[in-house]
């Protein structure tokens, strides 16, 4: 029987390795509304131990510790996988198959875990990393850097799509001073996502896409979906919003064949993408019929930005955060400043 129990990274190995953004970055994310970073930034070995971490999760086995912050359990976890738990790493090579898949290629759900970071300790250094803040910050130019959300992503083998969407309309914050070079977001909030790759992203997994230039498109389009999981046209949400874009010099700003689509196909294990709230994205089915595609998305905000309550109480995910109608500060144990650190640590 495999060990329930957790391997550990070497103390003498950082968990994420990462240099400050470069002008060449900030101005491509600009530009672009999104940035690859194609370069590893988490070690094998963190990686390993991260995907380990994930099969312990997936079958409800969450590391309890006294005083742990954010409650020990996820905000949203999957049905329990009731498979035996695979042997635990380090590997002599490629690691068993992933997330208790059963060979089964019918009807094959996309897993979502979100706020595993509460009930993982791997996935508490990764998503509290002070050198991921310091990294969004120094992208954004904000003076500091809160976590108020991760989501895993979890498609086994011959699982769906992924339909386009924005992250900024699921997120309910307001500022009351807003940052200059976020004045023109919503409630002048910005939204930031960082997802890091746990396997090597080739096209056969459906990997992240991006409608490039899509966050420059009206502020007016939320770009939620009612579905996440799409059978048909998964970038269809991406071409409805292309489509009402106003007419830029007499033509059509944006057409379904005018639009570019880029993948993050290449983009090895333990590397990453950061994209703004506003940008389209989504990623197509996993073709693959042997091999796992997993990933995880960290939203940033401001550290300053407040509770918008009046819309957070119509939220499923939200509303349990703002039964106190009267203080709109998001709690620091739950939505953690990561950047800059406080006491020499998050």
């Amino acid at each position: 029987m495999a060990s329930a129990t957790p391997p550990q990274s070497s103390l003498n190995v950082p968990d994420v390795k990462l240099s400050a953004s470069s002008p060449s970055d900030i101005s491509s994310f600009e530009e672009d509304g999104f940035l690859k970073v194609s370069k590893p930034v988490l070690s094998p070995m963190f990686v390993d131990e991260l995907n380990y971490a994930l099969e312990r999760a997936i079958r409800g086995m969450y590391d309890s510790e006294d005083g742990k912050r954010g409650g020990g359990i996820p905000d949203k976890a999957v049905k329990r996988v009731k498979m035996a738990l695979p042997p635990p790493p380090p590997y002599e090579s490629a690691p068993p198959p992933a997330l208790g898949f059963s060979n089964n290629h019918q009807n094959v759900r996309t897993l979502q875990i979100v706020n595993v970071w509460k009930a993982s300790l791997p996935f508490e250094r990764l998503v509290l990393s002070s050198e991921l803040g310091e990294f969004i910050a120094s992208l954004t130019g904000w003076p500091s850097v809160r976590v108020v959300q991760d989501q895993t992503w979890l498609k086994p083998p011959s699982s769906q799509a992924l339909a386009f969407h924005r992250d900024r309309g699921y997120f309910m914050f307001r500022s009351a001073v807003p940052f200059p070079p976020d004045e023109d977001c919503i409630n002048g909030v910005r939204i930031v996502t960082a997802w890091i790759a746990l396997d090597d992203m080739d096209d056969e997994l459906g990997p992240l896409e991006y409608a490039v230039g899509s966050h420059k498109w009206q502020k007016s389009s939320h770009g939620t979906n009612p579905s996440f999981f799409e059978s048909t046209d998964y970038r269809h949400l991406a071409h409805h919003a292309a489509a009402k874009e106003p007419p830029c010099g007499g033509e059509p700003q944006n057409t379904k064949e005018a639009l570019t689509f880029t993948s993050m196909s290449g983009l090895p294990r333990g590397s990453m993408s950061i994209h703004d709230g506003d940008t389209y994205h989504g990623s197509g089915p996993n073709k693959s019929r042997t091999r796992c595609r997993r990933g995880v998305g960290i939203h940033y905000v401001r550290g300053d930005v407040e509770w918008d309550i009046e819309e957070a109480q119509k939220s499923k995910i939200w509303r349990r955060y703002v039964s106190d109608r009267q203080n709109t500060n998001l709690d620091d144990k739950l939505f953690p400043i990561v950047w800059p650190p406080r006491h020499g640590k998050v």
